[in-house]
């Protein structure tokens, strides 16, 4: 799970969806898959990218 809090640095993030990408093209290696989440439906980072939210499953924390 990559989490991604509001201003998050682009190229840490995008580096590790990268590296981790790749293993879905490579049959020599485990296949990794990477879920994102973060507080907010649309979250930006440093430069402006804007990360939108597939919502697949919520979390009810107010009880």
């Amino acid at each position: 799970m990559l989490f991604l809090a509001q201003g998050f640095e682009d190229l840490e993030a995008v580096a590790i969806l990268d590296v981790f990408g790749w293993t879905q093209y490579r049959d020599d290696i485990p296949k990794v898959t990477v879920t994102t989440a973060g507080f907010y439906e649309v979250v930006k980072s440093s430069f402006g990218l804007a990360i939108e939210a597939v919502i697949e499953g919520l979390l009810d924390i107010a009880g």
